[in-house]
């Protein structure tokens, strides 16, 4: 049996394709069915996340960054459409800055509390997704390989995880230090 991101993610290269190929128009192109939202509950639980990110510039703290603006798309065991969820979601934030045991562990956790995480749900070109801006946590220009991954802790139902996708921020490439660059309490 095939997963859901075995089946979205051809439909979704396929389909960002089509559209950067077309140019703005042709975003316009695309329409999602109208159909009833999915809502995952305890007896129709998230079994899957896709996520879907590309660098982006933002705000944080006041303040323009440079960071990951994603997509995230939650499915159940019994709908090909995505669906809303209820609980708490965290992403995480990895670089390839450091030692390689500083490289294991998170550089940063954004955290979304219940309710306030449907604040970010959209109706998007892939049907309803959670649209999200994660800021990049070091302040710096240089090119930094980064990775995200996704948790949802439902309300009720087991704790499901994305795969972790990685993302290029572009910048001038740094020159090897001696020192870390982590900040001391991430």
């Amino acid at each position: 049996m095939r997963t859901m991101a075995a089946v979205w993610k051809p439909l979704f290269f396929a389909t960002v394709v089509a559209v950067l190929s077309s140019g703005c128009a042709g975003v316009g192109l695309i329409k999602w069915p109208q159909q009833k939202l999915v809502e995952a509950d305890a007896q129709n639980p998230a079994v899957e996340v896709l996520t879907i990110w590309q660098p982006a510039e933002g705000q944080f703290e006041g303040r323009p960054t440079r960071g990951f603006a994603g997509q995230i798309l939650f499915f159940t065991g019994t709908s090909d459409s995505p669906a809303r969820v209820n609980g708490n979601v965290r992403v995480y934030l990895f670089d390839d800055q450091g030692t390689p045991e500083e490289q294991s562990k998170p550089i940063h956790q954004f955290d979304f509390e219940g309710a306030a995480w449907n604040t970010h749900l959209r109706a998007g070109v892939f049907g309803p997704s959670y649209h999200i801006f994660i800021p990049y946590a070091h302040r710096n220009r240089y090119r930094a390989d980064c990775a995200l991954r996704v948790r949802l802790r439902p309300d009720n139902g087991p704790v499901v995880f994305s795969e972790l996708v990685s993302v290029t921020l572009p910048g001038p490439t740094r020159q090897p230090e001696t020192t870390s660059d982590r900040p001391a309490d991430s």
